[in-house]
């Protein structure tokens, strides 16, 4: 199954740290912190349940950003993919079989043309956009991006996550539990 079939069943991701996950109804998991030495039990427990599992690269302690790490995640740990700011590291761990979520910063327009050149070379299998209540530069982000857009980011209730459906995301990733179950 890809994210965007996930997504279309449960549009709220679960945003968890290694050493603090809880189930949920949420059909996919963003691993965004921990220690590499929780990585394997975390997503065996949740592959388990039939989840799918992202892990960000660029935040796991104890494993490093590059083609060795990725290559050390795909045979040793197994998640669905990766989330990462680095587009060759994108490029890379598509060609190894894992399923890649390119996370954008939008700070300001400069940033954000960048982004959608970002979108556009390495092709992504999905875009996470932060913060993720800016619906205006969401809508323009579904728009210019062949795959699913995710928001996440200062998402701090019902409203947030509704007005990124709205504009078009596929998916918001938040790590306050009370979301959900929405």
């Amino acid at each position: 199954m890809d994210i965007k079939e996930c997504l279309m069943n449960h549009p709220v991701i679960a945003a968890v740290k290694t050493d603090e996950i809880r189930l949920s109804e949420c059909e996919v998991y963003f691993i965004l912190e921990g220690r590499l030495g929780e990585l394997k039990a975390a997503v065996e427990g949740l592959k388990a349940e039939n989840k799918m599992i992202f892990v960000h690269i660029d935040l796991i302690k104890g494993i490093k950003a590059d083609v060795a790490g990725l290559e050390f995640l795909k045979s040793y740990i197994n998640p669905t993919g990766i989330i990462t700011t680095n587009q060759r590291l994108i490029s890379e761990a598509k060609k190894i079989g894992l399923q890649t979520i390119l996370r954008l910063f939008l700070l300001d327009s400069k940033n954000l043309k960048s982004g959608i050149q970002m979108i556009h070379k390495c092709q992504p299998d999905a875009v996470e956009i932060l913060p993720g209540a800016l619906h205006k530069v969401t809508e323009m982000i579904v728009r210019e991006s062949k795959g699913p857009v995710i928001t996440g980011g200062l998402i701090m209730d019902k409203d947030d996550v509704i007005g990124s459906l709205k504009v078009g995301a596929m998916g918001v990733s938040t790590s306050n539990a009370s979301l959900w179950s929405i």
